[in-house]
């Protein structure tokens, strides 16, 4: 994933996960990747409302990438 959150997904700590990708949001609002990767570990603790946002949020700054479109279908079908 590319950000610290990625290192507290494999270790099963999603608050902290969520926290640091809300701060990678944070430095750069339009970081798709950012988005995709809160919305994935917002899904995983149970938030699928904030993940449908972020994961929307995501396919808007990059409408071609198929994995984050997925995502959200996923989430939103």
């Amino acid at each position: 994933m590319g950000f610290l959150g990625g290192g507290w997904i494999e270790k099963e700590d999603l608050e902290r996960a969520i926290a640091d990708f809300a701060d990678a949001i944070r430095l750069d609002d339009k970081s798709a990747a950012a988005h995709y990767a809160l919305g994935l570990a917002e899904s995983a603790n149970g938030h699928r409302d904030r993940a449908a946002l972020d994961l929307a949020e995501a396919v808007r700054l990059e409408p071609e990438n198929q994995q984050f479109a997925a995502a959200l279908k996923e989430i939103k079908p």
